[in-house]
């Protein structure tokens, strides 16, 4: 049994994730912990309560996290997302959300769960509230492995990035092909902020790298039998 914890920014490609991790039988949810990003912090709790009421889940205990970024300014992408990017007039209370803050609940969870879970987006904030989550290169490429996916546009249909990074995590068999690369991710420019950049020129002089999904059973003819039928849909 898989044991996950999911750090959402709650859009329709985090609530696709969040069904498909729900949906795959050799997955448990423990925690879903919150940010701000495509909307506010508040806007992002409320949607993935509303998911997980959609999904008969509400049991999952809901974490908010931070509500602006690290670095930079905020950002507003409501022009796209919608100002509370999943409207519903009928919103699961902010009740439900736990009292204890997202990073400490991750943190106490990875402890609890010794090389079982796993959470990159807020080892930064983690550190800077004090150690507690293990370090080290190997434990940085476990963790980053299934965070750094291809997005597919090719197709009858627009497979978001997150489902390819949630099939990966639910089944490591569904990439058939990856290029290990390194990567850093745009955090002030104006155009491209929030963008991971490809480094396959070497400029960075980076020893760690980052595996990129180049294929998998979507793009791929054969046999996808084997896999998780969550999974075998992508195809």
């Amino acid at each position: 049994l898989k044991k996950l914890v999911l750090d959402v920014d709650m859009g329709v490609d985090d609530a696709q994730a969040i069904m498909m991790a729900l949906a795959a039988p050799n997955v448990e949810v423990l925690r879903i912990t919150c940010v701000s990003g495509y909307t506010s912090l508040e806007n992002s709790s409320r949607n993935t309560l509303r998911v997980l009421r959609v999904c008969q889940r509400l049991e999952i205990p809901v974490f908010g996290g931070t509500a602006e970024p690290l670095m930079g300014h905020p950002l507003s992408v409501g022009s796209f997302h919608g100002l509370s990017g999943a409207p519903d007039p009928d919103a699961p209370g902010l009740e439900l959300l736990q009292t204890e803050g997202a990073v400490e609940a991750i943190i106490r969870l990875v402890n609890e769960n010794p090389g079982e879970v796993g959470n990159k987006r807020v080892r930064f904030l983690g550190l800077r509230q004090g150690p507690g989550l293990r370090q080290g290169p190997l434990h940085e490429e476990h963790l980053q492995t299934h965070r750094y996916q291809r997005e597919m546009t090719a197709g009858p249909g627009f497979v978001t990035c997150n489902s390819y990074a949630m099939a990966t995590a639910i089944d490591g068999g569904f990439v058939w092909v990856s290029e290990p690369v390194a990567v850093t991710v745009e955090l002030q420019g104006t155009g491209t902020r929030g963008m991971m950049v490809l480094d396959k020129l070497g400029v960075l002089e980076k020893e760690h790298q980052v595996v990129i999904m180049r294929s998998g059973p979507g793009e791929l003819q054969g046999d996808v039998d084997g896999l998780p039928e969550v999974i075998r849909k992508l195809h």
